[in-house]
């Protein structure tokens, strides 16, 4: 079982959402972080006081404050 690549807290941007497409390129928190039962950590987001819907992966997500000046609009 693999530890998880973000923790309660951390800073995200959102990278996939194909549920609710409105928060792609966001910045939000990790509220929950999800790993013993499962084989891939899982992670709910929190953006702008409204959590995510559904549990985000990994590939969904990138380090917030590691990219802060290369974004794009």
């Amino acid at each position: 079982m693999r530890q998880p690549k973000y923790s309660k807290g951390q800073r995200v941007r959102i990278v996939v959402n194909n549920v609710q497409p409105e928060y792609v390129g966001s910045i939000g928190r990790v509220s929950q972080v999800r790993y013993l039962d499962v084989e891939e950590p899982v992670y709910k987001v929190r953006v702008k006081g409204v959590t995510l819907r559904l549990w985000a992966t990994e590939d969904c997500l990138e380090a917030a404050d590691s990219n802060e000046k290369g974004t794009t609009a």
